[in-house]
């Protein structure tokens, strides 16, 4: 059993197949203030904040699913992290849903188009 068939890709309750690009950025948040003396005062706020860059090839029925959450404020995003071994569960938020109609796809029967959707999860 993959991977991908044990720990599917879950936005809140809905399963999805795992994408064809999930790549995972951490990002450190620090504040830095100057002191009266002028030196720098660095201040570590937060490790570990994830931003997840996201692409694949979809059909409509999909696409519909990600528009749906592209308009929710906020949502679960449960994913397979090796450093767990297990899931990893983040409140996360949609940006800048892209879904551009893949080249002569309008044309297959049955299917209202194949389109390449990306976008990008921040963790709050």
């Amino acid at each position: 059993m993959t991977i991908e068939q044990q720990y599917p890709l879950m936005f809140n309750n809905d399963v999805l197949k795992y994408p064809d690009s999930f790549n995972i950025e951490e990002q450190t948040v620090e504040t830095v203030n100057q002191t009266e003396a002028g030196t720098d005062q660095v201040q570590l706020v937060r490790t570990g904040k994830i931003k997840i860059s996201v692409s694949h090839l979809c059909l409509a029925d999909e696409l519909i699913l990600y528009k749906n959450y592209s308009t929710l404020p906020k949502f679960t995003l449960k994913y397979y992290d090796p450093s767990l071994n297990g899931y990893a569960t983040k409140t996360v938020r949609m940006r800048g849903l892209k879904y551009p109609l893949s080249k002569g796809s309008y044309r297959l029967d049955g299917v209202r188009g194949v389109y390449s959707v990306s976008f990008t999860l921040e963790e709050f």
